[in-house]
């Protein structure tokens, strides 16, 4: 999976893609499995497995790192921005553990997954940490999203759409003194709360003149 990931893979089918690049197979330790192949696997892991495939990763991106010149490097490690996002995932079958029927009707799970925007580091993904399909995203724990920090970055910005608006996950940031940008609802609570914040602290939306 590392080889496929490095090359931009962001999701199992990518390895797919990377599988019918004979160029880069002629460069792999070994074949790239089928996603299909990599999917039934994956089912044997259990949580210490999870834990030494997330370690494994940053091992990868922290080789990577070191091999990348100085100024290049100094710049990555400047600020990082982590976009954590929820996806649907499709089961069949009724004894499916937790899986609930989401909003379009599919029995599913609701993966939460973290990418670290410039990096592409994309080692946390999974139905356990995103809850069943049926919550809303803002629901997802907040505890699982601490590891999702980038190991030597001095500043880390968070950033999630408005699944994630939740009170909870806002203070647990500041708490941590994290930045972060969450998607709001337009709604007559939202519009109450803006009129009463502090008017210094409103700043100019890019390419939007009206707001």
């Amino acid at each position: 999976m590392a080889p496929s990931q490095l090359a931009g893979a962001d999701f199992l089918v990518g390895m797919d893609r990377h599988r019918a690049d004979v160029a880069s197979q002629l460069l792999e330790p070994e074949p790239t499995r089928a996603s299909s192949t990599t999917a039934q696997l994956a089912k044997r892991f259990t949580p210490t497995h999870t834990a030494g495939i997330e370690n494994g990763i940053g091992t990868v991106n922290a080789r990577v790192l070191r091999l990348l010149p100085q100024r290049r490097r100094i710049q990555l490690l400047t600020s990082a921005t982590i976009d954590e996002d929820t996806a649907d995932v499709e089961v069949y079958g009724p004894k499916k553990h937790d899986a609930v029927y989401n909003h379009q009707g599919q029995r599913a799970y609701r993966a939460a997954y973290r990418v670290l925007v410039r990096r592409r580091r994309h080692p946390f993904c999974g139905p356990d940490e995103g809850g069943r399909g049926s919550m809303p995203g803002r629901r997802a724990p907040v505890g699982p999203g601490d590891r999702a920090t980038a190991p030597g970055v001095a500043k880390e910005r968070y950033r999630w759409d408005a699944r994630y608006c939740a009170a909870d996950l806002a203070k647990h940031r500041i708490t941590k003194g994290v930045e972060f940008a969450i998607g709001v609802k337009r709604n007559s609570a939202v519009v109450r709360a803006s009129r009463s914040a502090w008017i210094a602290g409103w700043h100019p939306a890019k390419d939007m003149d009206h707001v």
